[in-house]
């Protein structure tokens, strides 16, 4: 096995301001099946989303996507205690 993820809160959105403008966000969220959906939101509100879903048997094919995305959310997640004014709720 890959070793064990960190955790990552189901259903809860995991939201981080861009350093290059207040306006531009990157939101992450697991969803109850073990999922992650990853969204980038820019300027004007426009979003693209992209879900990667759990290797095995949830039919997942980026095992290692996946479990980065786990990682990027735990470290939002540190960044958004660190430093809670780029916290973002969208």
């Amino acid at each position: 096995m890959m070793g064990e993820l960190p955790q990552v809160p189901a259903e809860r959105m995991i939201v981080r301001k861009g350093d290059m403008s207040p306006n531009t966000l990157l939101r992450l969220i697991r969803q109850d099946d073990g999922d992650m959906c990853v969204a980038i939101i820019d300027d004007e509100g426009n979003q693209t989303d992209v879900e990667f879903c759990v290797p095995g048997a949830g039919g997942g094919k980026s095992p290692n996507t996946w479990r980065g995305l786990y990682a990027l959310a735990a470290a939002i997640e540190a960044d958004n205690k660190e430093a809670p004014f780029r916290v973002a709720f969208r």
